[in-house]
């Protein structure tokens, strides 16, 4: 009963922390684009399937399979972030972790060890990985889902030889071209599976299988290797990064970043920096060990539960091992030039998300130290679990835990919240500016060599991005600059029709009183998106204003190219009434306000017009 219920446990608590991440998102989540996912707005192309927006290179790597993603979550959702980082959380997320239990149901014949790794999967799901940011920040992920659905084609199913290797062909192809790690992930992974199957150990028939998936595998990576290193190296794009200094090896900040990349992989730091890289060169040190012994267990080719263990662990370990370096080599030089010490190259790597792929080589860490802790009077074949073996698991799984419950693992909700609130002071900046006929720029949109995010607005505006919803054009008291302003009089370009003088400014309309409004330059006009007119009066008596426009190029006013507001007696007391008028093509510099309906007195004191939102 006790260890039903224990394997039970450590089965649901990976399951609960996924759900835990999920209703998080739900509940603190904002739609609203970050960062990077502003780009595809302002070129003008996140909707778009193309070639040329698909095969694009950004940072340092061609993406085809995440824009395409990207393009049609626009059109379904309308790029709605919470919906659509919902949606791939619980897939890419949840599809690794389904994934994860498969290989460890085909690796591990004891159920003991087998819970146990699994219960490692869960810094894999601790928080500020790939969701709650950036839309974009999962494709690094994609190439994970295929590769290791690549080695369940290969090592668990049943699939005839031809199938297995055009399956295999197709995940490799789909993993190198959802990220440049994915194409050199791939690989190795295939090379890691041809030199397992050399070792020998295991039956004919799962080196047989191994061989061709790794070949298929190896072959595909190495030709989208090669593609994307083209793409990237020899051609280039719209890639920032390149700027910034690669780091090799021989430099040591290479392995400064790449050791906090071990250390936040464990959760977040201690706050002492010195404990802090105590504990990541430990755990750096015994993965490290680990995986040798194991490999050097491997060779000897004596015991059937490692050789099994090894056709999963060995491939995921060189993938992982690969993507380090692949980040510490481009990562560890983007850095602000403040940052130069080892020690501060070191705490630098706990910001970002890079970490998530070693997060994936716990469980068969774990797998691995166990079957090689487990008593030798355990038969190898036998799913027994001796005594000796169950306190070595639970001291495993309890060290791991605490260290989780320490290092912040298991509190999820945190992260999300906090970018709740972030998200909230950018979205208060971007209200404030928003209308005002000035550039946008927020502290969040501070990409290099963007100055103004207006027309990454515009076109979300026009596609009919969720978010654009939140933020109305509203009128502000001071745009900066006036198109017309002043009493409607005699001015150049001011004409009344059907409004009789009766009192000195006073008027009263006829059948249908209007005021035209024609501007002497088309410019402004054209270039404007929303036009903020007010219209400052006195009426005797209830009534009705309307204003009319028309876009470029059309010659007549319309009703459906018009705003109307409530007009209240206010003989004494002017209103101003605001009118904020829209238009996808711009407007022709000309103007129809209705101030009052048929029979009305009234005074227009004062019209002002501007633009508050207009095409740089």
């Amino acid at each position: 009963m006790m260890r039903t219920l224990f394997l039970r446990l450590c089965y649901l608590v990976p399951i609960g922390m996924l759900a835990a991440n999920a209703l998080a998102w739900l509940r603190y989540g904002t739609d609203f684009p970050f960062y990077d996912d502003w780009r595809a707005y302002a070129t003008g192309d996140i909707e778009s399937l193309s070639p040329s927006r698909l095969f694009q290179v950004v940072n340092n790597t061609m993406s085809p399979v995440g824009f395409a993603l990207d393009a049609l979550a626009q059109r379904w959702l309308d790029g709605n972030t919470v919906a659509y980082q919902l949606l791939s959380m619980l897939i890419v997320l949840g599809g690794l972790l389904w994934l994860q239990w498969k290989l460890l149901e085909w690796a591990v014949a004891s159920p003991l060890v087998r819970a146990v790794a699994f219960a490692f999967t869960v810094f894999m799901l601790q928080a500020s990985t790939y969701w709650g940011e950036q839309n974009l920040a999962y494709h690094q992920a994609l190439p994970l889902v295929f590769l290791l659905t690549a080695l369940y084609a290969v090592l668990v199913s049943k699939l005839r030889p031809l199938v297995l290797g055009f399956a295999v062909a197709i995940l490799a192809l789909l993993a190198g071209l959802s990220y440049i790690s994915g194409a050199v992930a791939a690989l190795v992974m295939g090379g890691t599976l041809l030199l397992r199957a050399r070792l020998g150990g295991g039956d004919d028939a799962l080196k047989a299988r191994a061989w061709r998936g790794g070949m298929v595998l190896a072959v595909m990576g190495a030709l989208t290797t090669a593609f994307q290193f083209y793409a990237t190296r020899l051609v280039g794009g719209s890639d920032r990064s390149e700027a910034f200094p690669v780091r090799w090896p021989f430099h040591p900040d290479f392995w400064a970043y790449m050791l906090g990349k071990v250390g936040r992989s464990f959760g977040t730091a201690f706050q002492d920096a010195g404990w802090e890289l105590a504990f990541a060169a430990a755990l750096a040190g015994a993965l490290v060990a680990v995986f040798l012994v194991f490999l050097k267990r491997v060779v000897a080719r004596n015991d059937v539960a490692i050789d099994r263990l090894s056709y999963v662990f060995l491939p995921v370990a060189g993938a992982v091992l690969v993507y380090l370096g692949l980040v510490s080599f481009g990562r560890a030089g983007f850095r602000d030039a403040s940052i130069q010490s080892l020690a501060d190259v070191f705490l630098f790597a706990y910001q970002r998300f890079h970490f998530f792929w070693l997060t994936l080589l716990f469980p068969w860490a774990v797998a691995a130290l166990l079957l090689m802790l487990r008593s030798k009077r355990q038969a190898a074949s036998s799913g027994q679990v001796h005594r000796l073996d169950a306190i070595a698991a639970c001291v495993v799984l309890v060290l791991g835990g605490g260290l989780a419950g320490v290092r912040g693992v298991f509190d999820v909700g945190t992260y999300y919240e906090q970018g709740m609130h972030a998200r909230a002071a950018t979205i208060r900046c971007m209200s404030q500016q928003l209308g005002r006929g000035g550039p946008i720029m927020c502290p969040e949109f501070a990409l290099p060599g963007w100055t103004d995010w207006t027309p990454a607005y515009l076109h979300a505006r026009q596609i009919g991005a969720s978010f654009t919803k939140y933020f109305p054009l509203v009128e502000h008291e001071a745009p900066r600059q006036w198109l017309f302003e002043g009493t409607p009089g005699v001015q150049a370009g001011v004409s009344w029709s059907d409004a009789q003088v009766v009192d000195g400014d006073w008027r009263r309309g006829e059948t249908d009183p209007q005021l035209r409004i024609e501007g002497a330059d088309a410019g402004p006009y054209a270039r404007c998106r929303v036009l903020d007119v007010r219209v400052r009066l006195q009426s005797d008596k209830p009534s009705v204003a309307q204003v009319f426009y028309r876009p470029p190029g059309a010659e007549r006013f319309s009703e459906a190219l018009s705003v109307i507001r409530p007009v209240a007696a206010s003989v004494g007391a002017p209103a101003e009434l605001r009118f904020a008028l829209e238009s996808k093509q711009g407007f022709a510099p000309s103007l129809r306000i209705d101030p009052v309906q048929g029979g009305t007195r009234f005074l227009v004191e004062d019209v002002r017009i501007a633009c508050s939102l207009q095409v740089p």
